[in-house]
């Protein structure tokens, strides 16, 4: 008998259901089955649905001679284009380079990776690192308590911004460390010491890590994990971990599928993914709550260490990055003595494999990658807990370089691949996780190079070495710095950085752009007011271990004087006419900083309308270093209009409805408000400033991209693969004080107090020590100290010439003559300021501004 109508439609309705988009299937919620659905539409995020698969699984040996097949008929690095359109049980076309030989650590295949991981947890937290007690253990009682209040309150509810924190936290502590210029928006959390306090670990197998259940640990999780389930993490996975960026998604797939995978490294995956995935439910994540909560630990992470204590010591891609990714988990949501011990693990193996060597065995295109973002993953943590603690990261970091990640995702093989496969990643905005992770990178290096000058601390866990590691280095895991001065190294460092920018900017979004352009700006800025424990330091050749650091660090050191301290504070004085000229010379940088926030951020273009997503602490960090410096100018010369007015155009910013909330906004608008109070306004006249510009950003009227990448020729790219045996005070300029200031083609140079090009009829400044005397014969020493490069901004070419004016400042490195008379007084040799004053302070002040105006009367 034939089907009622009925039974018909009721058969049609079911042919046609709707079928859920990923992202809804994977938080298991209704989905409208549009293109984008709902959801996804109010979310941002990418919309995606299954390709449509054959039912059931392929047999296991269709798979596998699908493998073979394409080994036989396609190039090792080659991929074949008809096998990537297939659906993803058949996607097997990717074959892995493996090496001829496989390798080992340092005694071979008879000993495992739990002697060397024993023996480094020993060295950097056993009982004999009398660094590593100290601070350890000597700082518990007086900044735990406080510490755990802070911890305490962070909250994550989504990790797409993990590495814009990162970033702004790298910043901001570099300035801590070195400027005298205080910041106040900014408070250091210190979260690095406190996971080393709450780890009471005494062993790296240590029951306590496992809940003190040790029988359950060594119960392989792997039998009793469904297909289905196993697809779930690995899908969750690559929607809500940042670190998933170290993957190639088609990779651990198919690797999964032929039975191919790394135990491990499934291992790891599944773990830190069932933490993490509490995200999906609208549960948060807290740092360190697999220690202070025994039941966020799963059977995966505990199984890992199961698999690293029985595991052989091979060194292959998929032990690195699952060594990386364990030990990334744990430095920030689990044990941090594990982590930290992990890293230096994984950059053993890394050595094996021949990361750092340029003549090993190239992998394919997307396993290089891989390998390269699990090196940039790895060295960022590294460098960020270093810089905290004041630990001098090791040398042989900074001295093998390696290529910087992809800086979007049109440069990503990996991505491209995963996306000619049908494997598209659900991570929300995924362009936006790949572009912060290059700023990241590229703010590391350079923030690590500085740190290199910073003076060795008495207590550095990480100077001692484990047993395993011959005590007699050899020359080539030195340093090896130049005798030279700290403040000279420092500013080549920062010139460089600058000649990077101008090389790569156009490869950059805006907001890539604001992010390492302003961070190159500030350090600038903030290196000019050195602490005197930095630039008082001496550069050292090879000494003796001292009593806490367990070993000698090799190559030339800055090793701070015995009368200096790092919390030594130092305070501007604005009756220095060192300081004052400083302080004039970045006037024209904190305008430019200033400008260049205001144009990124009168733009929502550049942040897709999103304030969430901007770099909070840089933006911060960036308002209050031009307002406190334009404070500063203003303070000398009450009657500046220009700074006056740039000082309203800053309180305007702080007040835009999209950002006033931030408690950083909040702090630096109180600054403001109680300066404005405190100073009188200038008479009025003068060229308007940028003040009205500014405030246009309340009306929205700025709609274009003033970052936008410039449609120029490619520069050829510098500095992107740094020399092995380039050295870090490899300069663009030998001067002892150098800065290269680049003026933005959009910077209002009508602007008195703005930064402008020199005309060519425009006289170089003139020697101090000559303003000072009143001399005006050239000072025998012609060398160039400080270097200003400006843009023109007149010029509205793709190729825009640089004009450069040089002027001897080299005064500044010499001591004064030992008295210099003056109209009041005269001026003492060591500390540059007007003594035996026999008139009024008034007259003394005006002797000063009568020397700062004779000095650079002509850049103002």
């Amino acid at each position: 008998m034939g089907k009622s109508k009925t039974q018909q439609e009721q058969s049609s309705s079911s042919a046609k259901r709707k079928v859920s988009c990923l992202p809804c299937r994977l938080k298991k919620v209704k989905c409208d089955g549009n293109k984008p659905c709902q959801r996804c539409q109010a979310k941002d995020t990418e919309c995606h649905y299954a390709k449509p698969a054959p039912v059931g699984r392929p047999p296991k040996n269709a798979v596998v001679n699908k493998l073979i097949l394409a080994r036989n008929e396609a190039p090792t690095r080659s991929l074949s284009s008809s096998l990537c359109k297939e659906f993803i049980f058949e996607n097997v076309s990717y074959t892995k380079t493996t090496p001829n030989n496989t390798s080992y650590l340092f005694s071979g295949k008879d000993t495992g990776l739990q002697y060397y991981i024993k023996d480094i947890y020993s060295s950097f937290f056993g009982p004999e690192n009398s660094a590593s007690n100290e601070l350890i253990v000597g700082g518990q009682a007086t900044k735990s308590a406080e510490l755990l209040k802070l911890v305490s309150s962070v909250k994550m509810y989504d990790m797409l911004q993990y590495f814009t924190w990162m970033t702004s936290d790298v910043i901001n502590i570099i300035l801590r460390r070195f400027s005298r210029l205080s910041l106040d928006n900014y408070i250091e959390p210190d979260f690095t010491l406190y996971s080393l306090q709450i780890d009471q670990s005494k062993d790296f197998f240590d029951d306590s890590a496992t809940g003190g259940d040790a029988a359950s640990a060594t119960v392989n999780p792997l039998n009793s994990l469904p297909p289905q389930q196993a697809m779930r993490f690995i899908e969750c996975f690559f929607c809500i971990h940042p670190y998933s960026l170290m993957f190639n998604k088609t990779m651990i797939l198919q690797s999964y599928w032929t039975d191919s995978a790394d135990p491990l490294l499934m291992t790891v995956i599944y773990g830190t993914t069932v933490y993490i995935s509490q995200l999906l439910e609208g549960k948060p994540v807290a740092l360190w709550e697999t220690v202070t909560s025994e039941n966020h630990r799963n059977p995966f992470l505990n199984y890992a260490y199961v698999l690293i204590n029985k595991a052989s010591a091979e060194a292959s891609l998929s032990r690195y990055q699952a060594i990386i990714l364990l030990a990334l988990f744990e430095v920030t949501f689990g044990f941090a003595k594990r982590g930290m011990s992990l890293f230096a693990l994984g950059h053993m193996i890394a050595t094996r494999v021949g990361l750092f060597f340029k003549n090993r065995p190239r992998m394919s295109d997307i396993e290089e990658e891989a390998c390269l973002m699990t090196f940039w993953s790895a060295y960022n943590c590294t460098m960020r807990g270093c810089i905290e603690m004041d630990q001098v990261p090791r040398e042989v970091l900074n001295k093998y370089s390696r290529p910087f990640p992809p800086a979007t995702l049109d440069e990503s093989s990996s991505y491209q691949f995963d996306q000619e496969n049908n494997n598209s990643r659900m991570f929300k905005s995924y362009h936006y996780l790949v572009e912060s992770f290059y700023c990241e990178s590229v703010i590391s290096q350079f923030s690590s190079r500085l740190f290199g000058y910073f003076p060795e601390s008495k207590d550095n866990i990480f100077r001692r070495r484990p047993s395993f590691i011959p005590t007699a280095l050899s020359t080539s895991t030195a340093i090896s710095l130049a005798q030279v001065d700290i403040e000279e190294a420092l500013n080549n460092i920062l010139d460089s950085f600058s000649v990077f920018i101008e090389h790569n900017r156009h490869r950059w979004t805006p907001q890539q752009q604001y992010t390492i352009e302003a961070t190159c700006v500030l350090y600038k800025i903030h290196f000019s007011f050195l602490k005197l424990f930095v630039v008082a330091a001496k550069l050292d050749g090879i000494y003796e271990s001292r009593p806490h650091s367990g070993s000698r660090r090799h190559g030339r050191i800055p090793v701070p004087i015995p009368t200096t301290t790092p919390d030594m504070e130092t305070p501007i004085d604005l009756d220095d006419i060192e300081v004052v000229i400083r302080m004039h010379l970045v006037v024209p940088m904190a305008i430019d900083l200033l400008e260049k926030t205001h144009s990124f951020l009168g733009s929502p273009l550049n942040y897709n309308n999103q304030a969430e997503r901007l770099p909070h602490g840089l933006v911060a960090s960036a308002l209050e270093t031009s307002a406190k410096i334009l404070i500063l100018k203003y303070r000398r010369d009450p009657w500046d209009i220009q700074s006056w007015n740039h000082l309203e155009a800053a309180h305007t910013l702080t007040t835009n409805h999209r950002w006033a909330s931030w408690t950083s906004m909040l702090i630096i608008e109180k600054q403001l408000k109680e300066f404005f109070q405190k100073y009188p306004a200038p008479p009025s006249g003068g060229t308007d400033s940028i003040l009205n510009s500014i405030s246009n950003i309340n009306n929205n009227l700025y709609t274009t991209d003033t970052y936008s990448s410039s449609s120029s020729e490619a520069a050829p790219e510098v500095l992107d693969n740094l020399s092995t045996n380039e050295t870090l005070e490899s300069s663009v300029s030998p001067a002892p004080i150098s800065f290269l200031f680049e003026e933005s083609n959009h910077l209002n140079t009508n602007t008195p107090g703005g930064a402008t090009a020199f005309s060519s009829q425009q006289q170089p400044l003139h020697n101090i020590t000559d303003s000072i005397h009143n001399n005006n014969e050239p000072h025998p020493n012609n060398n160039t100290v400080i270097t200003f490069e400006h843009t023109s901004s007149a010029s509205t070419t793709t190729n825009n010439a640089l004009i450069t004016d040089s002027f001897d400042l080299s005064a500044l490195q010499t001591p004064l003559p030992s008295s210099a008379m003056s109209a009041g007084g005269v001026i003492d040799p060591t500390t540059s300021t007007i003594i035996a004053d026999s008139t009024t302070q008034d007259v003394g002040e005006q002797q000063v501004d009568l020397i700062i105006e004779s000095v650079l009367g002509n850049l103002l």
